[in-house]
């Protein structure tokens, strides 16, 4: 079966990664690192994607790539101690985000609002299986603003949770979103 961009895009959990680019990995690696490695295969992507900007390129040529990207990030993580994963965590944590908001909206829309809880739906699975669990607080104008909850509310990784599951999610199906906030 020949895979598309497309199908990768939809993609969400680790593991339909690993499957995806018909990846070997032990579970217990992915479990404790799961999204370690999606923060690391994510930066590697944008690194990439802003190396061959406009360069021509078929999907499976891209796709190739971004198994060679992904395996590099797992095997990192797999190799790696616990101090290098505080390091991690040390560079590449970003500021909490803030935002000031339009003033006198009450929201999108239910059309919006139905569709972020329709992908929130979709991801929950994921989240709770680590323990935690996500909220949706108000949606304005083209802002989401999501609450983290149980294990999410403070892991280190909420961030890369928030960026690479959850934002990347609500824009595929609703590209008019702008921002997605954690409250």
């Amino acid at each position: 079966m020949e895979r598309t961009i497309e199908q990768f895009r939809r993609l969400v959990d680790t593991e339909d990664f690993f499957a995806f680019f018909d990846l070997p990995y032990d579970p217990q690696v992915v479990r404790v690192n799961r999204l370690h490695i999606l923060k690391k295969f994510s930066l590697s992507l944008e690194t990439f994607e802003q190396e061959h900007a406009g360069e021509p390129m078929e999907d499976a040529e891209r796709l190739a790539e971004y198994r060679k990207v992904l395996e590099q990030a797992y095997g990192d993580l797999a190799r790696s101690s616990g101090v290098e994963q505080k390091l991690f965590q040390v560079f590449h944590r970003q500021a909490a985000s803030a935002a000031l908001l339009p003033q006198g909206g009450t929201g999108r829309g239910a059309a919006l609002r139905e569709k972020v809880e329709r992908v929130l739906a979709e991801v929950r699975p994921l989240l709770q299986s680590d323990g935690g669990d996500v909220e949706l607080v108000d949606v304005i104008e083209t802002t989401v603003m999501l609450k983290l909850q149980g294990a999410c509310a403070g892991c280190p990784s909420s961030k890369a949770t928030l960026a690479n599951v959850l934002e990347r999610r609500l824009k595929e199906t609703a590209p008019e979103i702008e921002n997605v906030l954690a409250v």
